[in-house]
């Protein structure tokens, strides 16, 4: 038989500040099936937040569902850069090997649910 369905509610109160490595942003792992073939969650960022030169080794959808978010992208061989901030309702598709820095933008937290492609060997959902 093979996996059911898994549905969860997003809730601040089940945040954890630098799960996976990912700094002081508070993040919850909440749906990474068997087979891990991607992993989805949600992230928090504080006013002043940020996380720097991250470097994707798998491919990331963002959609920002409050606040603002600032990004810094650099593309391989990362000598092109471009900035951009996404606001509520904004949706961005992160290639592999994308290195980002991320800050909080304005004076309002950050809302974020991302999807990660494939997810990271082992991981499991974040208590």
């Amino acid at each position: 038989m093979g996996e059911k369905c898994t549905v969860v509610k997003i809730d601040d109160k089940d945040l954890s500040r630098g799960v996976g490595g990912l700094g002081s942003l508070w993040v919850k792992r909440y749906i990474v099936p068997e087979n891990q073939s991607f992993l989805a969650g949600y992230c928090k960022y504080d006013p002043g937040d940020k996380l720097s030169d991250y470097t994707y080794w798998y491919d990331e959808v963002m959609y920002i569902l409050d606040g603002e978010l600032k990004l810094e992208i650099f593309y391989v061989p990362y000598l092109e850069k471009e900035e951009v901030v996404l606001g509520k309702g904004e949706m961005i598709y992160i290639p592999k090997s994308t290195r980002i820095s991320h800050e909080c933008h304005g004076n309002k937290a950050c809302k974020i649910v991302y999807f990660a492609v494939p997810a990271i060997a082992g991981v499991k959902v974040s208590e």
